[in-house]
């Protein structure tokens, strides 16, 4: 998930539950799975990449609003 520059990634620990794993920037030169990767010791691939890109032709994330006002309320209960 893309917010201002930064991508969030996230993790489904059970149906109920996210957790946040790391917020970093994300540019064409800094990749936060890479560095999530090193930071957990995990081997990074060096195969092309296998998925479509995040972004549209305008090199803007593609954003569903309601999931937005989801999360910007739970953040919102948790730093009260």
């Amino acid at each position: 998930m893309h917010v201002d520059g930064l991508r969030i990634i996230v993790v489904f620990p059970s149906e109920t539950e996210v957790a946040i794993v790391k917020v970093a920037p994300h540019s064409d030169t800094s990749d936060p799975y890479r560095e999530l990767a090193a930071e957990l010791g995990v081997p990074v691939s060096t195969g092309p990449r296998t998925k479509p890109p995040c972004c549209g032709p305008d090199g803007e994330a593609s954003v569903d609003p309601y999931l937005v006002a989801l999360i910007e309320d739970a953040f919102l209960r948790v730093t009260r």
